[in-house]
């Protein structure tokens, strides 16, 4: 399953055990496999908003990818903006069980390296799959519903959720827009079935790109047929990888 392929990949990640043998989980049979197991539920409740675990696993993608800050859309990190990074680092160690005296540095490589991990999970199942790209969709409650179908840059969080169902795009997406975008498997960082992402949403992690495109159309736009979802879909299938370069390598 998705904690077993995890943690092996995290069996020569000596920050990642520090972390999983201080903290609160340290009592667990396989403290790593049950670091893993929290980790990823913390990123199905949120990714990011005021849970400093959240921010603090985004600022490990950043970190882990080499992500400009100019590049991102860091403004729903409300625990950054209030706390700063090490306030957010902080306050995750301390969600952890980790003791904070010695500072957050094991904390940073530690999450680091469980991101690296998921990556190369991740890639690993869609080259056994044969998968090179992904078509997904992801709602966003801006815009109007009303909006015709565009194509426009998208700039995201270090990793942020799309969804391969177009129906729970739709519902996220509040009566407004949704975003679909066709990108390599070199961009996604975890799926339901492999890292990151709940299964009754069907989701897709993607790592922020500066080149990433997508096609945007209002919700209520998209359901009325000719140049609406049929056709937006069509042009997403149609088109090559959104992303027209990709800097992450699965060698991580």
């Amino acid at each position: 399953g998705v904690q077993h392929r995890i943690t092996s990949e995290l069996k020569d990640s000596p920050n990642f055990k520090a972390i999983a043998a201080a903290g609160s989980h340290k009592g667990a049979s396989n403290p790593e496999a049950a670091l893993v197991r929290s980790l990823v539920g913390t990123w199905a409740g949120s990714s990011g908003d005021s849970n400093a675990l959240s921010v603090a696993m985004q600022l490990a993608v950043r970190d882990t990818f080499g992500m400009k800050d100019g590049d991102l859309e860091l403004a729903a990190l409300t625990s950054l903006k209030d706390h700063g990074e090490e306030g957010s680092y902080l306050n995750a160690a301390k969600a952890l069980g980790l003791p904070t005296t010695s500072g957050t540095a094991t904390l940073k490589a530690g999450l680091k390296e469980f991101v690296a991990a998921q990556y190369r999970s991740t890639q690993a199942y869609f080259k056994e799959k044969g998968i090179t790209e992904v078509s997904v969709v992801r709602g966003m409650r801006v815009g109007q519903g009303s909006d015709k179908a565009r194509e426009v840059n998208l700039k995201l969080q270090p990793a942020s959720s799309f969804s391969a169902d177009l129906g729970i795009a739709r519902r996220f997406a509040g009566g407004r827009t949704l975003f679909a975008s066709k990108v390599p498997v070199s961009q996604v960082l975890g799926t339901y079935r492999t890292g990151f992402g709940c299964s009754n949403e069907h989701e897709v992690v993607v790592l922020a790109h500066s080149e990433l495109r997508a096609f945007a159309i209002g919700t209520s736009t998209s359901t009325a047929g000719g140049t609406g979802m049929a056709g937006l879909t069509a042009a997403v299938r149609a088109r090559k990888s959104s992303t027209k370069t990709t800097t992450y390598p699965g060698s991580l």
